[in-house]
């Protein structure tokens, strides 16, 4: 369901590359409301994490599926939001368990 979402994302959403040391990573973008949207609808995953920065004026968030275990870095403004990395699996830490 994951990479079906991916999926769709990747075909209806533009796609930029960055290129970061000595390799290239994939950024998918899209308008901001379509991929909050999307993954909270499709991938049924919720924010746990949000932060701002006056820097870039943008908001990052984590967001997770604590059924699936998928979780989802966006970072977006008000107009363009973008992947910046996804997986599965993942566990919640607190602060006695380090």
């Amino acid at each position: 369901m994951r990479h079906l979402i991916l999926a769709f994302l990747c075909l209806t959403t533009s796609i930029s590359y960055a290129q970061l040391a000595e390799y290239e990573r994939k950024l998918t973008c899209g308008k901001t409301k379509f991929v909050l949207e999307a993954l909270s609808k499709m991938a049924k995953e919720k924010i746990i994490w949000a932060g701002y920065s006056k820097y870039s004026d943008t908001q990052t968030v984590v967001m997770i599926n604590t059924e699936t275990l998928t979780w989802t870095v966006v970072q977006y403004d008000k107009d363009m939001a973008c992947v910046l990395n996804n997986g599965e699996g993942f566990k919640i830490r607190d602060k006695d368990s380090e």
